[in-house]
């Protein structure tokens, strides 16, 4: 494994950026996450500690990792050779999917140093939620379920061929996508034992990614005819569009804070898939706010957690890497006269370094 250090200068300008005070808009630091000693690694979720789990290759297969205190740890399989993990929460729980011997998937819980198959006697199951009551949802032979208290439940929803749960709240409100008789999949939000179709927003197709713990969802329609995602968030019965930043094919949201923060990825006028942060009404390209992101490229953001750090995939100078960002308040990094303008000329951190790993 090697390191590189890129130092910061004070004499080096490396950019000007312009920031309205008014929308109280952070700047990140990025760490590199490295990986498990192969090439590939993917971040799922973050929680409330920074700690962040996801899937890396080791070389020869993929692992389920876990993140923490700069160290990455595989959380091993179920016996086959690949596993992921797909959220985590406050008490470091982690929920997945593994292979088995028996060649199947199957759903997992880690916690306490083990690996926990939650569907061993049935067929194919994954889990893509978990809220910190240990409550789980994901899907099992092409259904919505909701595993608690040792349980697997089959949440019946629309009555069609299809459905997945992909994510619980701390009021037990679960969101995902289901098919109906007719085969169009719609988002949809259960609670308290009642479905509500959310409806497939103007779309062909849609489903709901994540929910926080003040009921905002945030969502994705789909045309099949034009491939163009469209993010949105919902709002107590009112759907309202993200937008995007500037190309034909849209965007996708993936996750929001508790503060309302939705993270994702969107094209942008050169039609480049870029990461987005979406708060104050606004959609903002996360490679324009990194202060030590040279040679960096942010592709998709991932997930997001209260106090608004970001995970998510990327290139450094062209090799695809996993980041962490940081947030740092523009007043922290000093400000100048002018009311309601932030002018950071160049970022000049002497001694800072970016500690990069490469597996």
């Amino acid at each position: 494994m090697q390191k590189m250090n890129v130092v910061w200068a004070s004499a080096a300008l490396i950019g000007l950026f312009t920031i309205s005070s008014s929308q109280a808009a952070a700047l990140y630091t990025i760490t590199d996450l490295g990986g498990l000693g192969g090439g590939l690694t993917v971040p799922r979720s973050i929680n409330n500690n920074g700690e962040v789990v996801g899937a890396a290759s080791n070389g020869m297969q993929v692992h389920a990792f876990d993140y923490q205190n700069g160290s990455m740890t595989s959380l091993g399989t179920l016996g086959g050779p690949t596993s992921h993990a797909m959220d985590i929460n406050d008490n470091g729980a982690v929920v997945g999917s593994s292979t088995t011997t028996q060649g199947r998937t199957h759903a997992f819980l880690y916690e306490n140093g083990s690996m926990i198959d939650l569907n061993p006697n049935g067929g194919n199951s994954h889990a893509f939620g978990i809220n910190n009551s240990g409550a789980v949802v994901g899907q099992s032979n092409g259904n919505a379920y909701l595993y608690q208290n040792g349980s697997m439940m089959n949440l019946s929803i629309f009555g069609g061929a299809y459905s997945s749960a992909l994510d619980i709240n701390e009021n037990g409100a679960i969101v995902g996508s289901a098919a109906n008789v007719q085969g169009i999949e719609s988002a949809f939000l259960y609670q308290n034992g009642s479905v509500i179709n959310l409806g497939t927003f103007g779309g062909e197709e849609a489903q709901a990614e994540a929910i926080n713990d003040q009921g905002k969802i945030v969502a994705n329609s789909y045309n099949n005819s034009t491939y163009r995602y469209q993010a949105f968030y919902y709002d107590n019965g009112n759907a309202v569009s993200l937008g995007s930043l500037g190309g034909i094919h849209g965007s996708r949201g993936l996750d929001i804070n508790n503060n309302g923060a939705i993270v994702g990825f969107s094209y942008n006028a050169l039609n480049q898939n870029h990461a987005f942060i979406y708060q104050d009404d606004s959609m903002t390209d996360l490679n324009n706010l990194l202060i030590n992101g040279l040679d960096w490229t942010l592709t998709t953001a991932e997930s997001i957690n209260d106090a608004g750090q970001i995970i998510g995939s990327g290139t450094w100078g062209g090799r695809s890497r996993a980041y962490m960002l940081t947030p740092v308040l523009p007043e922290a990094l000093g400000t100048v006269p002018e009311p309601g303008i932030i002018a950071l000329f160049g970022i000049a951190l002497i001694g800072f370094g970016l500690q990069r790993r490469r597996t």
